[in-house]
């Protein structure tokens, strides 16, 4: 085996750059001249990495070129080398298998790519895979390959012919190879496509009428005995009907719920459909420059597959964007329902916050009440999440509203509007869609705030008529006023942090009511024997609808709770001092706080501005973090992510009024 260039030689170049005509000199001086396939390997990936060194491409392999052409001797043994390497590695594993996950499941492809970051796979003797997957190991690699002229890449061809011998057909060498790949990808294909998880979510009634294993049998022939049989089918029509059954899964999984493994074995079959497809058009392509092109095609995304293989990141943000955009889609669902659009629904969600408002006066009673007792730092933080789990269900079953808590339900919903966002429609749509958001939480805002205010008020006014004593202690009030000092502490800091709290109560809520329905927990109940012997079919079917209607509210009424009582509890637990301002519930304490001290109109304006800026980094955090996994599930980057949000601003500096208010009584 030849020496590998070393650090400092290849820092060296890096400093002091070297002529491409003398590194390619000192390349060519390390030629093998045996006929060993290892040794051949190592000196074609050394050539690879010098000619993908260039900004240019194309410039660099012309010159190779040219440099052979000047020394025949050179120019023969380079082509009888290239062929050698053609003839005996195999590229099987690379047409087949490059990029591909190794497990069909999420968590052990996830756990197996983990492994490979420690332990580099050892590679098998005579493959060609780990040379190319090492040089084209960054995507300027691969752009370079996309980017080499075709006349330069005919050029190359023609020279791999240089001196042929007549009896060597280098495309049968190739072929033979593409005949393996294809009956390997025919039967993974199969094997995943007939599990009982996606056949039984296909229109098939039995294996035996699986368009997969049609598909399998089709390439299993195809490897045998090729295309010289003329009565044999068009691949493109088994290709559809694989295509179709897949497009039934994906129909099945928005009705009734979706699993990350199947989405997941759902886009290994669809890319292995693709890869089949490509090898078939490029078997029956003629020679010549559209062959040449397509074959560059299907390399270069053959090693975008690979590259993005060995990221943990790319293969969690991929299966991610596959799964968020059919969570996004069932939760946009039940959150549309919560969105005003115009001015009777803005008045019943002024009326509904309003008796949210009232309800969280008693939240804050006995949340003061809890804190009097001085318990244990755990059950304090317990009986405060009992409280305030108590207070949301209670306003879920009265249909009340809690501001800010929409947003993370009805956030979601924008996910059907990103579309089309290169159209005016489109645009339109969306920023309509954001602005009925926007008023939809001004007004649940405005209801919680100014009705707990209101009632807040009058219970200290009568609790000072019916006893001596004040109802809150004027020490805890001074802490609460103070905290409104921006100086004195990390307010709007701590309103950012029960933002992301709301957002992440918003997207459990998503994953509950997605886990109720894959797993059908409502038919299981409505059909349950031991159930119905018990309390009669009707009364199960009644708790099954139950469940459907109210799983999402309750699994976000139950996670928001936990959060806001013990994220303190844990930060003092490890010495942090966090807090989660909540606008409604601070409106309440503060209230309280006010009317207990002396009046002081400096105090009362920062209270305003703190529960005003309270709001907004509630409300602008959570639906921020909402539009983001939505913007993903719909593939934007981050330049069209950052279009969304110019949108917007564009349209509230134009008309202001319509985030707030309702144009008219017709739908807005």
């Amino acid at each position: 085996m030849l020496p590998r260039q070393s650090f400092l030689e290849k820092l060296r170049e890096v400093i002091h750059p070297i002529h491409p005509e003398t590194s390619l000199s000192r390349l060519m001086a390390t030629f093998p001249h045996g006929r060993a396939l290892d040794a051949d390997l190592y000196w074609f990936e050394e050539l690879l990495r010098w000619l993908a060194r260039e900004n240019y491409p194309g410039t660099r392999l012309n010159l190779f070129l040219d440099f052979l052409d000047h020394r025949e001797a050179e120019k023969k043994q380079v082509a009888e080398l290239l062929r050698h390497i053609l003839v005996e590695a195999s590229v099987t594993y690379f047409l087949a298998n490059a990029g591909f996950v190794e497990h069909i499941t999420f968590l052990r492809e996830a756990v197996q790519r983990v492994w490979s970051l420690v332990l580099p796979r050892a590679p098998v003797d005579g493959d060609l895979t780990p040379v190319l997957t090492d040089v084209f190991n960054t995507e300027d690699a691969v752009e370079w390959l996309e980017r080499i002229p075709l006349p330069v890449l005919c050029r190359l061809e023609a020279f791999l012919r240089y001196k042929i011998d007549p009896a060597l057909d280098l495309t049968a060498h190739v072929r033979q190879d593409s005949r393996e790949a294809l009956a390997f990808l025919g039967t993974m294909v199969a094997s995943i496509a007939i599990h009982p998880d996606l056949r039984s979510r296909m229109d098939t009634r039995t294996i035996i009428e699986s368009p997969f294993l049609k598909l399998n049998v089709y390439l299993q022939y195809l490897a045998h005995q090729g295309f010289a049989d003329p009565s044999l089918p068009d691949w493109k029509v088994t290709l559809a009907e694989c295509q179709t059954a897949l497009e039934r899964v994906h129909e099945h999984l928005e009705d009734s719920g979706v699993s990350v493994d199947i989405v997941f074995k759902i886009d290994v079959v669809q890319q292995a459909l693709w890869r089949i497809d490509r090898l078939l058009h490029l078997w029956r392509a003629e020679e010549g420059e559209a062959r040449t092109q397509g074959i560059r095609f299907f390399t270069s995304s053959l090693l975008r597959s690979a590259l993005e293989a060995r990221t943990l990141s790319g293969y969690f943000r991929k299966n991610a964007q596959l799964l968020a955009r059919k969570v996004v889609e069932r939760t946009g669902d039940s959150g549309d329902r919560y969105i005003v659009r115009n001015r009777e629904e803005y008045m019943a969600m002024l009326q509904a916050a309003a008796g949210g408002g009232i309800v969280t006066l008693f939240t804050t009673i006995l949340k003061m009440v809890v804190i009097r007792l001085h318990l244990p730092l755990f059950f304090e933080g317990f009986f405060i999440w009992i409280n305030y789990a108590g207070s949301f269900i209670l306003m879920q079953f009265a249909h009340f509203s809690l501001a800010t808590k929409l947003s993370a339900m009805t956030a979601s919903a924008l996910a059907s509007r990103l579309q089309d966002l290169n159209e005016v429609g489109g645009r339109k749509n969306f920023v309509d869609e954001v602005a009925a958001l926007a008023r939809t939480q001004f007004a649940a805002v405005i209801g919680n705030v100014g009705a707990v205010s209101v009632v807040t008020v009058l219970f200290v006014f009568l609790f000072h008529l019916l006893s001596p004593t004040p109802s809150m202690d004027p020490q805890y009030a001074h802490k609460i006023i103070d905290g409104f000092q921006p100086w004195k502490n990390l307010l709007l800091l701590f309103a950012c942090l029960t933002g992301v709290i709301l957002w992440i109560s918003g997207l459990i809520s998503g994953w509950f009511e997605n886990w109720i329905v894959f797993h059908r927990i409502p038919v299981a109940l409505a059909k349950s024997r031991r159930l119905g012997r018990v309390f009669g079919v009707h009364a199960c079917q009644m708790m099954g609808y139950w469940l459907l209607k109210n799983s999402a509210g309750l699994a976000s009424n139950l996670s928001l709770s936990f959060m806001l009582a013990f994220v303190p509890v844990f930060g003092t637990f490890f010495g942090l001092r966090l807090e989660v301002p909540h606008v409604t519930l601070m409106s309440g304490a503060t209230s309280m706080a006010l009317c207990v001290l002396p009046w002081d109109w400096s105090q009362f304006a920062w209270v305003v501005v703190g529960i005003a800026s309270i709001g907004a980094m509630n409300i602008g955090v959570s639906f921020f973090l909402t539009v983001l996994v939505a913007a993903r599930a719909r593939g934007l980057a981050s330049r069209g992510t950052a279009r969304l949000f110019f949108f917007v601003l564009e349209e509230f500096r134009r008309d202001p009024r319509k985030f707030f208010w309702p144009a008219s009584k017709s739908s807005g």
